[in-house]
């Protein structure tokens, strides 16, 4: 995104003057969800409250009845908004609040097997946004944004008394830690947006403050603060043809951001054909974890921050066709693309040790490749398929020894659906095909070898059925159809480490089944 961020935008507008809204979900691999919503409006004013829980039991493909390959959770969240509309303007106010509690239980120790070592991860999030959006005069428009966000998350090691479920604390005081993370940030937006004129223009400004607290951080507390001016022109020079040039101009407090530029051209070749062509420039500075976080657990695994990291570049290179056609009731869309990125002094986790790894930099890495997306509706049918192909070149493992080369992988999804509307129900087929991944390693030799984790599929099955003009939804089905758990794996795979002369890596939990009911009025 120009402004340097991704904006989830979830639904604003409510038409009736009470919406009520309840949502449960169960899988069999030990899901249970409920959420609820409730939204009242008042003339200009809008207010929704929502929230729920989420509770995972953990699995584990292994018959164990404590160590669990997906560690149990319990999640509650909740929301509120208020929205004014004022005149042209709208004002809104949005409150996230976010509580989890992950538990990672240790294998009983030997000799007796009665003791264990269990972990608890405690994570609190808060979040405050406000919001000014809407038309100045004419075809001019804001869009101010202020937050705070609050990020907490605490590590505490206990010892378990397996006979008698006694917990005390260990005494080691990298067992125990609590992080601190804040976010400030103030952007404002002003455009110009006429559709009949030749020339639009947007300009804006982002302030961003980052802080970070913890006894693993080098002096206890860090921040870093990000400053930028950004802008765009569109230009139309005939009906058919749009380009778009931006440029970022950013003040960071520790490292020197150079001006980023980029440039968009879409080109209506004819009514059902449309052509993209885009260059943009990439900076991204080290995030405070990277240069200064101490992460620890069980002395299995050290992962150290690095003060003297260099921050990454990058160029990137998209280009895309659109064409769709409509004939009787067929209805087609054909989107096939190109890509090539390079991002200089790529930051990368290096291991240094059997236990330890830290943040370095890395010449530089490219990636390249093509894709296709289909879609294609007949009716109450409907196909949906896409496909990529790419690869990756990593310059840390440029060796005079070794023939460095691009690794290539690709990727497959497709879903098949089919709608009965005086049934009212719709059932889904969908794949998944996950390619081989490779790359190079270094062994304990410091020998560079090859990895590579292995390809697999995975099909699900849905049906939906509503009821009552339709205030109630209800989704049954199974996923990974065919029980995938394992691949196989040799070697380090971009961080994915296995364990000594392992040749298996866990992936998946295996089949599943799920059902969820929805009621909304």
């Amino acid at each position: 995104a120009l402004g340097g961020v991704i904006n989830v935008i979830t639904k604003k507008h409510q038409f009736k003057k009470l919406s009520v809204g309840i949502k449960s979900y169960y899988e069999t691999v030990g899901q249970y969800n409920l959420s609820g919503k409730v939204g009242w409006k008042s003339k200009e004013n809008l207010f929704k409250i929502a929230g729920g829980r989420h509770f995972f039991e953990g699995f584990a493909n292994a018959d164990t009845s404590r160590f669990k390959d997906w560690k149990p959770r319990e999640q509650y969240f909740g929301s509120f908004m208020f929205s004014r509309r004022i005149k042209s303007l709208k004002l809104s106010y949005i409150l996230d609040g976010f509580t989890e509690t992950m538990t990672s239980r240790g294998a009983p120790s030997p000799p007796y097997y009665v003791t264990a070592f269990d972990t608890y991860y405690n994570t609190k999030r808060w979040s405050n946004k406000l919001l000014l959006t809407g038309a100045l005069f004419n075809d001019n428009y804001i869009n101010i944004t202020a937050s705070q966000s609050y990020f907490k998350r605490s590590r505490n090691i206990y010892f378990k008394d397996l006979t008698t479920l006694n917990e005390t604390l260990t005494p080691s005081d990298t067992d125990q830690d609590t992080t601190t993370f804040n976010n400030y940030m103030l952007r404002g937006v002003f455009n110009t947006n006429a559709d009949s004129t030749t020339l639009s223009a947007m300009v804006g400004t982002e302030l961003k403050i980052d802080k970070i607290a913890a006894e693993r951080v080098t002096g206890y507390t860090q921040n870093i603060g990000d400053y930028a001016l950004f802008g765009h022109l569109k230009y139309v020079p005939f009906k058919s043809l749009f380009i778009q040039p931006a440029i970022r101009y950013a003040y960071n407090t520790k490292y020197k951001a150079p001006i980023v530029p980029s440039v968009n051209f879409l080109f209506h070749l004819r009514k059902s054909t449309h052509l993209r062509a885009s260059y943009s420039k990439g900076f991204r500075a080290p995030d405070l974890k990277e240069l200064y976080l101490e992460f620890h657990f069980n002395s299995t695994i050290n992962l150290w921050g690095n003060e003297n990291l260099a921050s990454e570049n990058s160029d990137h290179f998209n280009f895309s066709m659109d064409f769709h056609k409509t004939f009787k009731a067929h209805n087609i869309r054909i989107v096939p693309k190109l890509f090539y990125a390079k991002i200089n002094n790529l930051i990368f986790l290096e291991q240094t040790s059997p236990v330890d790894w830290t943040y370095t930099n890395i010449d530089f890495l490219t990636t390249q490749g093509t894709g296709i997306t289909v879609d294609y509706h007949f009716k109450r049918f409907n196909l949906n398929t896409a496909y990529s192909y790419y690869g990756n070149y990593n310059s840390q493992f440029d060796n005079g020894n070794l023939e460095n080369d691009f690794f290539y992988s690709n990727d497959a999804i497709a879903s098949a659906g089919f709608s009965w509307d005086s049934l009212g129900i719709k059932a889904t087929i969908s794949y998944k095909y996950t390619g081989t991944i490779k790359s190079y390693f270094l062994d304990d030799n410091d020998v560079i070898n090859e990895s590579f984790i292995g390809d697999y599929h995975t099909f699900d099955l849905t049906a939906t059925k509503q009821l009552l003009e339709p205030k109630i939804t209800i989704t049954a089905g199974v996923k990974n159809l065919f029980d995938v758990k394992n691949v196989a794996m040799v070697g380090d795979v971009f961080g994915v480490s296995n364990a000594k002369d392992a040749n298996r890596l866990n992936v998946l939990w295996g089949r599943s089944f799920f059902v969820a009911l929805n009621y909304e009025f």
